[in-house]
Formats: structure tokens, C-alpha cells, sequence
């Protein structure tokens, strides 16, 4: 799973094997080799790959099948030290009327096309 994503993820950006080798410090049969799951990538190797792609490491892997936006993962950091329980259940269902409204607005302007 890792492989075709990180394909996938490098290519959607335009991003050359060499190129994502010298972001994350790996060679570029390295690269190579985690895109056709030959070997998986170190854990530090990992944390640049999601870091430079903004996705989070269960995307990469395979347990999620969407990207997190990254506004979501600071919130979801600072959300248990800063927030009450009750400001936290408020402020998801919040987002989570944000992302139907943004949802709905793409919907509507597709079928507008």
C-alpha cells in the first residue's frame, strides 16, 4: 500500500524520484523500492515522506483512504490541552458542518458545469 501511494502522491505533485530521495535523505532506489513495496521506508524516512506530502502516516499505509487536511491535524494537536471537553464536541460538530456545507458548495458546482 505504501508503494502505490507514495507513487501516486510524488507523481500528483510532478515530484522526480531523485528529487523526493534528497527531500527525505534516502537514494533514489530507495524511493524506487518503497514505490514498488520492495522494502518500506524507516520510520524517519516515513515522518519526512508525510511531512513533505502533508498526509497523514495511516494514509500512507493504508489504514485511511483519505488525506487529512492539515488545518485538521493542528486543531486535533492543540484540541486536549487547550479545550474543555465539552469546547472540543462543540468545535467537531462545527467542523463537521463546515465540511457538509464545502461538500454540498462542490456538489452544487459540478452539477452547475
Amino acid at each position: 500500500m505504501i508503494g502505490e501511494r507514495l507513487k501516486q502522491l510524488r507523481k500528483e505533485r510532478g515530484i522526480k524520484q531523485e528529487d523526493l530521495a534528497k527531500i527525505i535523505g534516502v537514494t533514489k532506489s530507495s524511493v524506487s523500492m518503497y514505490e514498488t513495496n520492495k522494502t518500506t521506508p524507516s520510520y524517519s524516512a516515513l515522518a519526512e515522506i508525510v511531512r513533505h506530502f502533508n498526509v497523514s502516516a495511516d494514509y500512507l499505509i493504508g489504514v485511511v483512504d483519505e488525506e487529512v487536511p492539515p488545518c485538521s491535524k493542528d486543531v486535533f494537536i492543540r484540541l486536549p490541552s487547550c479545550l474543555s471537553e465539552f469546547d472540543c464536541k462543540l468545535l467537531l460538530e462545527f467542523l463537521e458542518l463546515m465540511i457538509y456545507r464545502a461538500n454540498k458548495a462542490t456538489k452544487a458546482s459540478k452539477t452547475q458545469l
